[in-house]
């Protein structure tokens, strides 16, 4: 594909991604921010699996991180590396 209006490619989908933020059931805002503790957080973006509607940045679910030594080969989460230059 071709690169985004940032000049990335293939931001979307692949992988859901891990974030720090909190998860809330109702959206606001507080998850841009990295919570220092929490037990829910909220994986974004889409994994590979996913339908096209849940391909986004938008895209959140809620997700117990603490069965993380369980599940840390998973499939569906990841992470992306970025670099600033």
């Amino acid at each position: 594909f071709s690169p985004n209006s940032l000049g990335l490619y293939d931001m979307s989908g692949n992988v859901y991604e891990w974030t720090c933020s909190e998860y809330q059931n109702r959206y606001d805002s507080s998850e841009k921010r990295c919570a220092d503790q929490a037990v829910r957080y909220s994986p974004r973006g889409g994994s590979w699996s996913s339908r096209p509607r849940w391909v986004r940045a938008a895209d959140r679910f809620s997700y117990d991180f603490s069965c993380l030594p369980v599940h840390r080969g998973s499939y569906l989460l990841g992470f992306r590396l970025a670099r600033d230059n």
